[in-house]
């Protein structure tokens, strides 16, 4: 499922843009680029894991004599910590270099050790140390202070410092995580990887900017039990010469990345394949996720011949992980449970989401790795761009209509969190909270729909041709922050037309700092041949201006597809020579990013359209994309009392015959928003009517080949098939009750699962009761399905059970209890038995 987060700017934004990244420098103006060049990073890092890991701390004496009260607390508390020493290769660009600022956070500095030493031709060597460190927490910088200059005629110039860390339970700088191994014993995980939000700077002092690109040498010394990986492949691995068990792992020059791409992995996971590591448990069931990666990869070596990919990429299956997104250079780390697919078990929308969210991290190693940004408030294009990418490589090989979804799905998500929350692509970056801020739903979101505009509204081949001169041009390379990234790819989409780059320019220069959605309206003169499209000023306020170019895609039933634009000298258009009776459909195929409120006589024209044979007959004069749209809007204007339910009751009943998953997606999840008034008497009419289109679309799509369509027939006989049940079907518990009895026949799907179990005992007798209790009575599942049925008189006999020794796990007896008062409280004759019996049925 996946949805979430175009482009460009124009010479205003520039402008004001500058501004911003101006006052964030002002912060860290000691970062001066024009006094000094980086070289290179050498990184070692040395982690403490276990008592035994500490058994050589005392060889580094400028570490230890420092730091030995922070060692032996944490030792004492068996925290987990880290040391490590930076190397900094630079050269001075002037002789007047006295002060040196780097960025960091939540490190204990060395501030004995730090040093700078640089050589003459001869070899001789200079070593000078600093006259103070000025530590910034709030600036997240250190400030080294140099009684002399550091003078400019020199070789090898090497700044070094060493410092001590945490290794905490948060992702965005180094952390641990708990798992069970192959074996059943409890392991870490240990990464630091994928610095959303600039945790770089919580690993070693370093530059840590998107723009600023450099080579890495990294080592790490660990404990031998687990295996070391890098953003490279690793060059030497040695054992230390003492019995502390530990041993270093030193990796191959990384190419030129970012900081915030620096990755290092600690786990004792098994080897599944050469670059694929996790649990030997699991080896099966991600062979789907691998598959993909594969296929991924080779697209894109297919499509962008010149892309500099990693030598290697290390793929890594982290058990009891939330999934964070991290996708570094040359490591992408997974969530164990959001990759493991089994065909037979698992749903057509489980599938799609595994791809997915593989193939998003691999064309992450190209638009996210590969380009940097010129600032942290255009990490979005990157975002946006791969999002995009990720739908052309699912097309290529899952499901040729996943785009299609995708536009409906990331178009309803998009606008429905907009109506809440304020959701520009350009944000300030003021201070070091906000770059935090920027990884939120808005990338996964917003970005990637905006893109897909963009790619709309200059052609989908020009909108390619970009895409590859972008690569090409900024891949590796540092970006100079006075201009920003997303203009740099507006230059190269549009460069060969400079009547479109200039229109569209000022057009994407107000979208990208729009925090809402603007709303059009349409409207039919009487005589039927004249349609008015304008820009609603009843929703204009501060979220969006006024100033906004709006590219508007129609259709209309006699004459097809056309387009226009609104400006801000002319906020509405008129379409002539509109037959009287024709229907018209603004924001053709969603190309826009807005919403369409019509007039009553348009919206009746469209329900009576969608309601009719002709529809029947031939879908697509309404295109998919269009008939979703038209669900997601009058719901929108239902809410707010601009339609009444009559008329989206008629309109949405053309869904029993609608066999189309996409047109149905908006319609499913109107179906979540309103479930929490179901329970509610007055909602008896609306879910009548949800219930009838809902049978009324099971029993058309009842016989259906399996073809390439029939994925998403599937995904829609599920979804229908669950909102029938949650609304009491008859069919439905019949069905599953059918279900039920022949269970012994075949294998269960766990999407089918709870919908049998639960649904086909609302009416088992109670011999089939008792026959699933006691096949379930060591299965905490089913023991909560036990508390479907509809007949007190078993539910009170369940209850008995819990007076009986039946049950002997705690957890078991809290499971039954709860099931039954989450189902079974309203009613008086279970209730009353609850409370006269509390102290014997009560979980102890």
């Amino acid at each position: 499922m996946e949805l979430l987060k175009l482009l460009l700017f124009g010479n205003l934004l520039f402008i004001a843009v500058k501004a911003i990244t101006d006052k964030v420098l002002d912060e860290d103006k000691c970062i001066d680029r024009e006094s000094i060049e980086l070289i290179q990073y050498d990184i070692e890092l040395i982690t403490y894991i276990n008592e035994k890991d500490y058994k050589n701390i005392e060889t580094d004496i400028d570490i230890y004599k420092q730091f030995k009260p922070y060692f032996d607390k944490q030792r004492a508390n068996g925290d987990f910590i880290f040391q490590g020493q930076s190397t900094m290769f630079f050269r001075p660009k002037s002789d007047d270099v006295n002060i040196i600022c780097l960025n960091y956070k939540n490190l204990i500095i060395a501030t004995l050790a730090t040093e700078i030493t640089y050589s003459s031709s001869n070899g001789t060597s200079t070593t000078i140390k600093p006259r103070s460190h000025e530590l910034s927490g709030h600036k997240q910088t250190v400030a080294l202070y140099f009684d002399d200059v550091v003078p400019s005629n020199f070789y090898n110039y090497r700044l070094i410092m060493k410092f001590v860390g945490m290794i905490t339970d948060n992702t965005g700088s180094f952390y641990k995580t708990p798992y069970i191994n192959d074996q059943g014993e409890k392991k870490w995980f240990i990464a630091a990887a994928d610095f959303h939000g600039a945790g770089a700077r919580e690993i070693f002092p370093c530059w840590d900017q998107p723009d600023i690109r450099t080579k890495f040498n990294i080592s790490i010394k660990n404990n031998q039990k687990y295996i070391a990986l890098s953003n490279s492949p690793s060059e030497d691995y040695v054992e230390t010469t003492d019995d502390s068990g530990m041993v270093w792992t030193r990796f191959k020059t990384t190419y030129n990345i970012s900081a915030y791409h620096v990755a290092v992995v600690l786990s004792d996971l098994y080897p599944i394949s050469e670059n694929v590591w996790g649990r030997k448990s699991v080896e099966s069931h991600i062979k789907f996720a691998r598959k993909i990666a594969e296929n991924t990869t080779l697209y894109l070596k297919n499509k962008f011949h010149k892309a500099q990919f990693p030598p290697k990429v290390d793929h890594v299956v982290i058990p009891c992980s939330r999934d964070e997104g991290l996708e570094s250079w040359g490591l992408v780390l997974y969530s164990e449970a959001a990759i493991i697919y089994d065909e037979k078990l698992d749903s057509i929308a489980w599938k799609i989401e595994v791809a997915r969210m593989v193939a998003r991290k691999m064309v992450h190693q190209l638009y996210g790795n590969l380009i940097s940004q010129s600032w942290w408030s255009y990490m979005w294009l990157n975002k946006g761009i791969a999002s995009l990418l990720t739908t052309e490589i699912i097309k290529e090989y899952i499901n040729y209509r996943y785009p299609d979804l995708f536009a409906v799905q990331l178009q309803y998500e998009c606008l429905r969190l907009n109506d809440y929350y304020d959701m520009p692509l350009v944000s300030k970056v003021v201070t070091r909270a906000d770059i935090n801020s920027l990884f939120s739903f808005t990338y996964y979101v917003k970005a990637p729909a905006f893109v897909r505009v963009l790619e709309q509204m200059v052609s989908p081949d020009t909108f390619q041709t970009g895409l590859k001169k972008y690569l090409n041009k900024y891949q590796l390379r540092s970006i100079d922050i006075s201009t920003n990234t997303a203009d740099k790819f507006f230059d190269l989409l549009l460069r060969y037309d400079d009547v479109a780059y200039g229109h569209l320019k000022k057009t994407l220069t107000e979208w990208s700092k729009q925090k809402r959605y603007p709303i059009l309206e349409v409207t039919q003169e009487s005589s039927g041949d004249l349609a008015k499209i304008k820009l609603s000023q009843e929703y204009v306020n501060e979220t969006y201006g006024q100033n906004l170019w709006i590219h508007v895609t129609y259709d209309t039933q006699s004459r097809g597809e056309d387009s226009k634009w609104l400006s801000p000298d002319n906020p509405h258009f008129h379409l002539t020579d509109i037959f009287k009776n024709d229907w018209i459909v603004v924001n053709a195929r969603q190309t826009g990013y807005y919403r369409v409120n019509y007039d009553k006589d348009n919206w009746e024209k469209l329900m009576k359209h969608l309601n009719s044979e002709e529809f029947e007959l031939s879908h697509e004069f309404i295109h998919v994309l269009n008939r979703a749209q038209i669900i997601s809007d009058a719901y929108y204007f239902l809410l707010r009392n601009k339609l009444d339910f009559p008329f989206f009751k008629n309109l949405t009943y053309y869904l029993s015959r609608e066999v189309d998953y996409i047109a149905w997606y908006p319609m499913f999840k109107i179906m979540e928003e309103m479930s929490g008034f179901f329970p509610f008497p007055e909602s008896t009419e609306i879910k009548e009517h949800l219930q009838k289109i809902s049978e009324s679309v099971l029993r058309k799509i009842i016989h259906t080949d399996k073809n390439v369509a029939y994925e998403f027939t599937e995904c829609l006989r599920q979804e229908a098939a669950k909102w029938a049940c949650n609304l009491d079907s008859s069919e439905c518990t019949h069905s599953a009750h059918l279900k039920l009895t022949s269970l012994h026949k075949k294998r269960l799907s766990p999407i089918w699962k709870e919908w049998t179990y639960c649904k086909g005992l609302m009416s088992a007798s109670n011999s089939s009761w008792n026959e699933v209790f006691h096949s379930g009575v060591l299965d905490n599942n089913l023991l909560r399905f036990l508390a479907c049925t509809k007949n007190h008189t078993v539910i009170i006999g369940y209850l008995d059970l819990l007076k009986s020794e039946r049950f002997t796990k705690a957890q078991y007896r809290i499971t039954v209890f709860h099931s039954i008062i989450a189902r079974h409280a309203r009613n008086e004759l279970v209730l009353t038995y609850i409370l006269n019996n509390f102290a014997n049925v009560v979980p102890k």
